[in-house]
């Protein structure tokens, strides 16, 4: 991970590096410092190495000098001066200079126990699937509480205690550890990202939930963590935190961080929004309202102020989202009747007919389909879900595009879609069908290699207009948040992998099986060439020769093309029929073309690939077998690839630049197909979010987005039919 930060340093060299990495963020609390800087530093003996980094977030007293002077006598303590105000700000500087594979997190406030360190080291080694753990924070009470002050009201004060066992947290189980008591594996923030900076405390602003948006995020890309009841840290509570005024502030505070995280929880609605906010928080904040008076009426004063809590929660979440529209929009009101009228249509759809759903798909290409054809397959398995095939942009090749997909689904035109009232729309690029009645949106993508990364893969354009963005690996994910195209915390993003690929690892086809359905030799070794598109592919430069000097070496040829390659303009083919082009030289031998959308049962069918940067190159090495690179500088730089890209398919495949050393390489491939093993099964699993499922996590992820319960007995998913050649391109 890069260190890219302004911060000041002072530290002391260690004998050994640390297991440990503990971040202290401060800001103008010297008063209570030193005893928790101490508290941390008395760990028992033989504790392992670790080091204590205090983060001077701004402070204007005498933090500094306080940690300098601890650290003259302790050189695990080291300084870091952070300007840029914010906890977040403060906590992402530390892990930058974190030395450690652990960085945990405390406060300014805290007593550390003796075993604190000892137990997180513990709960990490217990747990090696776990990317975080934590623990129980307890009060330090300045005096006896008020009696008010039960556990319901520790929120503000940041205190934890989930009970005496040890817990699972998962997306399904989702509880929140808090900063003072926390610890991360480093590599967490290398996939997911820093702490997100505009959930953060500033300064003196309360209710800040940089440790919710941040854990939400991780749970969401499939990430776990443990609640360890021995991992126990206490905290001393202000006296002021022990007054009405503090939590009053507090959940006001609470309520308009909430309003811009938008959480899942809080946003899904069945009853529509206004100004922003879910119908169900007016009607929730409706009845607190009813329930504070009465709690008033009948002088209940505690159970008055939790309802008055719940209210200041309220007031501020409307307000921060009704400031939201108004800086979204010029004519807020008429954007809320416009959405009040879909919604309206939806509900008045779906009391007529409750136990059925509409579904269009939209695709430019055939290969988009493709991706997404798994999951319509799936659909077509529930008679309560209707699917329709839409190409908003090329509508008079509609057959085409479709051609892998059941002739009886219907096809739809954009007229006739403007219309028709959806309850989802899929895309595996970015079409964008006009429907003014409205239709959730779900982005697949179609790709995995980083070409036009500008667009698919680092984004300079927003993509909050999808409702969800089925990602396929964090990769992209961490991308799409670095450039600002979502936010960290969005509720559109999934983590899903792609559902096209689950058949490369779940036994769906064989080999031999394959090229014997198709009449064809399985002893001939099989080797597949996938160039990508532009005049300035391997195709274009060398397709040709390479098919015809394969073919003289005696080898099975199957030619995939790329979608765009067989489109006749010249800035997609070169402008040449590369169909006719191609076709003499494979009926010469053991050739030939794959034109089916999907070409995933002929990716099993080869021993060997050669590509020079296609999607189709990186989805063969789910299969573990060899992969030949033509290496074409011009395509690299004209399709806009990244260099990290180009560095993976380097990495797993042996590079050429001629069609004659390609044909060595795939001498030499056949003769030890192990070689670079390691490396593809590596790149492989980074670029493809655990393969085999992710059908099946798209299908649910659709069906929560319309509301919709999954069939009760799902059908298993069966060996689906080799894709038909349905003619080429248009």
């Amino acid at each position: 991970m890069t260190i890219a930060s302004h911060a000041l340093e002072t530290s002391h060299p260690n004998s050994a590096p640390p297991a440990l990495s503990v971040v202290m963020s401060t800001y103008n609390r010297g008063a209570l410092l030193e005893g928790a800087i101490r508290s941390v530093l008395a760990q028992r003996e033989h504790t392992a190495p670790f080091e204590l980094i205090i983060v001077d977030n701004n402070s204007s007293d005498a933090t500094r000098e306080i940690v300098e002077r601890v650290a003259a006598s302790d050189p695990r303590v080291r300084y870091v001066f952070e300007p840029q105000q914010g906890l977040s700000s403060a906590r992402n500087t530390g892990i930058r200079v974190a030395a450690a594979p652990l960085v945990a997190f405390t406060d300014d406030d805290v007593r550390a126990t003796p075993d604190w360190i000892a137990a997180l080291l513990r709960a990490f080694d217990e747990s090696p699937e776990a990317d975080f753990v934590g623990g129980r924070v307890l009060p330090l009470w300045p005096s006896s509480p008020p009696a008010w002050l039960t556990r319901e009201h520790w929120a503000p004060l940041a205190l934890v205690d989930y009970g005496e066992d040890r817990l699972e947290i998962t997306a399904t189980n989702s509880l929140c550890l808090v900063g003072a008591n926390v610890a991360f594996r480093v590599s967490v923030f290398e996939h997911i990202g820093m702490f997100a900076t505009d959930f953060q405390r500033v300064k003196d602003r309360i209710g800040s939930i940089e440790d919710h948006e941040f854990q939400l995020r991780l749970l969401r890309a499939g990430r776990s963590g443990v609640y360890d009841p021995r991992i126990t840290i206490q905290a001393e509570v202000q006296p002021n935190r022990l007054q009405r005024r503090y939590h009053r502030r507090w959940h006001q505070g609470h309520g308009h961080f909430h309003a811009l995280l938008r959480s899942e929880d809080v946003e899904q609605t069945r009853t529509g929004t206004l100004f922003g906010v879910p119908a169900h928080l007016y009607r929730r904040a409706l009845m607190d309202v009813i329930a504070w008076a009465s709690a008033l009426l009948r002088r209940h004063e505690a159970r008055a102020f939790a309802y008055e809590l719940r209210l200041r929660f309220s007031y501020e979440f409307f307000k921060t989202r009704r400031r939201q529209a108004h800086q979204s929009h010029s004519h807020p009101l008429r954007v809320e009747l416009r959405r009040a009228a879909r919604e309206a249509d939806t509900r008045w759809h779906r009391f007529r007919t409750p136990d059925v759903r509409d579904v269009v798909f939209d695709a430019r290409t055939a290969m988009e389909y493709g991706m997404m054809r798994p999951v319509h397959r799936r659909l077509l398995e529930d008679h309560r879900v209707r699917t329709w095939l839409l190409s908003s942009e090329r509508p008079e090749h509609v057959e085409w595009i479709f051609g892998d997909a059941p002739g009886e689904v219907r096809r739809i035109s954009p007229r006739a879609a403007l219309m028709k009232r959806f309850d989802a729309y899929v895309a595996a690029d970015f079409v964008w069908a006009r429907l003014p009645r409205g239709a959730r949106r779900v982005q697949m993508f179609h790709g995995v290699g980083g070409k036009w990364s500008e667009i698919y893969d680092r984004p300079t354009g927003s993509m909050r207009h999808w409702d969800r963005l089925f990602f396929i690996n964090e990769r992209r994910l961490r991308n799409f948040i670095k450039t600002g195209a979502v936010d960290p915390a969005s509720a559109a993003i999934r983590l899903i992998g792609m559902p096209k690929v689950d058949c490369l690892v779940d036994g769906t086809y064989t080999r031999n099986g394959v090229l014997e359905d198709n009449g064809m030799d399985p002893t001939v070794p099989t080797i597949m060439y996938a160039p990508t598109w532009t005049p300035y592919s391997s195709l274009n430069a060398m397709g040709e020769e390479l098919v015809t000097r394969l073919l003289g070496a005696g080898y099975r040829v199957l030619v995939k093309l790329h979608d765009n390659s067989r489109d006749l303009r010249p800035e997609n083919s070169g402008g040449i029929d590369w169909i006719a082009r191609l076709a003499p030289i494979l009926r010469r031998g053991h050739g030939h073309f794959i034109t089916a959308a999907d070409g995933s049962p002929w990716l099993v069918a080869a021993d060997a690939l050669i590509t020079d940067h296609s999607s189709i190159g990186f989805e063969y090495l789910l299969l573990d077998r060899p992969v030949i690179r033509i290496l074409m500088p011009d395509l690299i730089q004209r399709a806009n690839i990244p260099n990290d890209y180009v560095e993976l398919l380097a990495a797993v495949s042996t590079t050429v630049d001629a069609a004659a050393s390609a044909v060595a390489a795939a001498e030499r491939a056949f003769a030890d197909p192990t070689e670079r093993s390691a490396s593809r099964r590596a790149v492989a699993a980074e670029l493809f979010h655990q393969p085999g499922g992710a059908t099946q996590r798209a299908t649910e992820e659709l069906y929560a987005l319309m509301e919709f319960d999954l069939p009760a007995s799902r059908r298993a998913p069966h060996a689906a039919a080799l894709p038909v050649a349905h003619g080429a391109a248009p």
